[in-house]
């Protein structure tokens, strides 16, 4: 398995305080790795500094090919701190939400842009004639009672009285063989998507596609209609896009943003929070608010999460069960997960390794493979092979 995270020759001073000295690790993808030492060590730093909230004095990290600040900014990396800081005035869906309303929605596998190629490339037709023939064409291959997304790409002066009169024919035409249209614009979707709702009409776009839009459904027989008005002779200028490619590419952004609308009701049951979302933080004991920060740590769907002693102010009881809820989860989502704890037991039952930092400055002073079997369960505990190990890092520090 390939590495996604690579420390190299870490330092970092404040001021003249050498706070981690020479610090060089990898984090293998899907790996859970823990990061333990005595307090003030720096292991809060170096977490910063992979996090790229801080910048290292010296050396390099690289997170899946990316520095640490790049890399945050893709959005690979999500962070979850000591204290939940849920906002008070935002409901509890509202605050895992809310990186997604800061940052914006994005969909990182569909190159739209590119595919400006692809449209310019396929024919034009011009005036009445050329969209009543891009339409008609379109109708014939549609089969009676199948289920259609129209993609309307460009501007259409719906307020003209020809266009709206052409349209409510067209439609006509087509509730008589008995076809299902959804008409969505995937640039108003693609703007809410990446920006939040920025103008009426990207929240009326977003609306209709939040309508339960269904997956496999048709797409014109992917064909994409382009239409664009010409102000001044004020006839459309139409385009019919016959790209397979383009049409599977708005076929993806579609469900995509789909899932990603859905997501935050997907995190509040994965966390188990259904129910909740309605709730204000302080309504919710210690135990769920630290699984609603959980929730907005994975909202972006970063491949790796650092968190930062997130149980650290919990009961005994509380915190066990989180950690088999935090188990549940990395093994449904695979993540890759680096934590930082002072909890020796924690940090064995829940790694692959545990990465032991020695007193300032700090420098590694052993990687401890933890060889106990997956999937981990509470009775593992209690078994001679945890004992030893909790020992052998107790000798450590």
């Amino acid at each position: 398995m390939s590495s996604i995270i690579n420390v190299k020759k870490i330092k970092k001073y404040y001021d003249k305080l050498l706070v981690l000295d020479d610090i060089n690790f990898d984090v293998k993808e899907g790996e859970f790795i823990s990061i333990i030492g005595s307090s003030g060590c720096g292991k809060t730093t170096l977490l910063n500094i992979l996090g790229g909230l801080i910048e290292a004095s010296k050396g390099k990290i690289i997170i899946g090919g990316h520095s640490s600040k790049t890399a945050l900014k893709k959005r690979e990396v999500g962070y979850i701190f000591q204290n939940p800081i849920l906002l008070p005035w935002l409901n509890i869906k509202q605050n895992i939400e809310l990186p997604l309303d800061i940052v914006g929605r994005e969909i990182k596998e569909i190159p739209i842009e590119a595919l400006s190629k692809e449209i310019k490339s396929e024919q034009f037709f011009d005036g009445w004639d050329g969209i009543k023939q891009a339409f008609d064409d379109i109708l014939r291959t549609m089969k009676r009672g199948e289920e259609y997304v129209a993609f309307m790409i460009g501007e259409i002066a719906f307020t003209e009285k020809k266009m709206h009169d052409f349209f409510l024919e067209y439609h006509k035409k087509r509730e008589k063989k008995g076809i299902k249209i959804r008409a969505l614009s995937p640039a108003r979707v693609l703007n809410y998507i990446k920006r939040g709702q920025k103008s009426q009409y990207d929240i009326i776009a977003y609306k209709t596609l939040k309508e339960k839009y269904p997956r496999g459904v048709n797409i014109y027989k992917d064909k994409v209609i382009f239409i664009k008005w010409d102000k001044e002779k004020k006839i459309p200028l139409v385009r019919l896009i016959k790209s397979k490619k383009l049409a599977d590419a708005y076929r993806l952004l579609f469900e995509r943003a789909w899932e990603i609308d859905h997501l935050p009701e997907k995190l509040l049951e994965l966390v188990e929070l259904r129910g909740f979302e309605n709730y204000s933080p302080n309504q919710l004991s210690g135990g769920m608010q630290a699984r609603a920060s959980l929730a907005r740590g994975l909202i972006l769907d970063p491949h790796v999460l650092l968190m930062d002693e997130p149980f650290k102010s919990l009961d005994e009881l509380t915190r066990e069960k989180l950690n088999m809820e935090l188990l549940g989860i990395w093994e449904k989502t695979k993540k890759t997960i680096v934590l930082v704890t002072h909890s020796i037991p924690e940090a064995v039952f829940l790694s692959d390794r545990v990465i032991v930092l020695s007193k300032r400055p700090a420098k590694i002073e052993r990687i401890l493979n933890i060889d106990l079997p997956r999937p981990r369960k509470i009775k593992m505990k209690h078994s001679k092979k945890y004992i030893e190990l909790i020992e052998c890092l107790r000798k450590i520090l």
